[in-house]
């Protein structure tokens, strides 16, 4: 078990804990990843975490609302929770099995994700200059970030 710690990815950047989650996952590993979350936030001042998923090819309706637990938890603490990087065929299948999806703040990516965090907490986003197409995008009808109107 000690080597599944070692691998866990998380990170705080800006008083937002960022959870990477393995590319695999069973019920050890969730439990020893809502053990080692809660103690980080109990550990630091935290305004928010973002969990990304962008490594996970396949999520079952029991790790799903296991991580739905999770977020509940942290929610308790006071923190913003973001989901990101989930997979087209996670989505897929999170649909098709009708999960609950109500109050989940779900971003494409890790970037984004913590550019709502930022927004949230009153900062300025950190926008790639390198990245013209982001102009285009409507995510979700709230792109104000990406103008630069005041």
């Amino acid at each position: 078990m000690n080597d599944i710690a070692g691998s866990l990815g998380m990170n705080i950047v800006e008083d937002c804990l960022i959870l990477s989650v393995p590319d695999e996952i069973d019920n050890d590993i969730l439990e020893l990843l809502k053990n080692n979350v809660l103690q980080k936030i109990t550990a630091n001042s935290l305004k928010g975490m973002i969990i990304d998923f962008s490594s996970l090819a396949i999520l079952d309706s029991y790790e799903y609302n296991e991580f739905l637990k999770l977020i509940k938890m942290i929610k308790l603490f006071g923190l913003s929770v973001f989901v990101v990087g989930l997979q087209p065929g996670i989505v897929s299948a999170l649909i098709d099995m009708d999960v609950d999806t109500d109050g989940l703040l779900t971003f494409l990516n890790l970037e984004e994700g913590l550019n709502a965090f930022r927004i949230q907490n009153g900062k300025e986003p950190e926008i790639d200059e390198n990245n013209d197409e982001r102009d285009d995008i409507n995510n979700d009808g709230n792109d104000e970030y990406l103008t630069d109107e005041d």
